[in-house]
């Protein structure tokens, strides 16, 4: 009896020890739960541990501004002021290994480590000026940078609008009263009546020609622009010097 019950025993820790061996994990999957509900704010804390005194703060003063204000610590004490880029420029180059930015295959003097020294440092190399080679290309220096110093012509314009002509002008000043013209008159006939002029010099030979310019009065129409001159025609012959100096008939 004694045999089978440990017999009995010794099977089942077999089984035990080859279940926890095999599996590397074991799940349990239990239901959710009901949703819980929403906890107090740290304000909201706050403010009942103030009203319920265990907070030495004035229980009136419990609005959200004094509450930032309780939270907010006090003014630390004032730091160290920091190195200058100067003074730490001044410690870099002690390593000696920092490149030369004039030539950078030397490496900066640690000696020269003054203001004017700092200033040279950060200044840099001296760029090379770009200019437009033979071909027509930039160059910056001795090299090519394939980008054409002239671009490519671009393409014509749209033709633009014919403009009007001389009589057209014309015309439209007569219409916009610009033109002291008859508004029934603006043929093309009558565009270059408008253009003759009177033609009164040159037929009269051995006569002075004298021109009295008109009004040109809003009232008053002229058969052209040169009708405003109203000549006064005196014979030459007769104007002649005397003995005495004077004019006479």
């Amino acid at each position: 009896m004694y045999t089978k019950k440990k017999c009995k025993i010794y099977v089942l820790s077999v089984l035990l020890c080859t279940f926890f061996f095999s599996c590397s994990s074991i799940d349990f999957e239990l239901p959710q739960g009901p949703q819980g509900t929403n906890g107090k704010s740290a304000y909201e804390i706050w403010k009942e541990e103030v009203e319920t005194g265990h907070i030495n703060w004035p229980s009136t003063q419990v609005d959200l501004a004094d509450f930032l204000v309780y939270i907010k610590g006090e003014k630390g004490d004032k730091g160290k002021d920091g190195m200058s880029a100067y003074d730490q420029w001044k410690i870099l180059i002690t390593q000696g290994n920092v490149t030369n930015p004039h030539d950078p295959s030397l490496i900066w003097p640690s000696s020269k480590n003054t203001e004017a020294d700092f200033w040279d440092f950060l200044s840099g190399r001296d760029g090379e000026s770009p200019h437009i080679g033979e071909n027509g290309n930039w160059y910056i220096g001795n090299k090519d940078t394939k980008i054409k110093a002239i671009g490519k012509d671009g393409k014509d314009g749209i033709n633009g609008k014919d403009g009007f002509s001389a009589y057209e002008l014309w015309k439209q000043s007569v219409a916009g009263d610009n033109i002291n013209w008859p508004k029934d008159q603006t043929t093309m006939e009558h565009f270059f009546l408008y253009q003759r002029p009177c033609c009164i010099a040159g037929q009269f030979p051995g006569t002075v020609i004298i021109l009295i310019v008109l009004p040109d009065a809003p009232h008053v129409r002229f058969s052209c622009k040169f009708h405003r001159f109203l000549p006064l025609f005196m014979p030459c012959r007769s104007f002649r010097r005397g003995a005495t100096g004077r004019r006479r008939h």
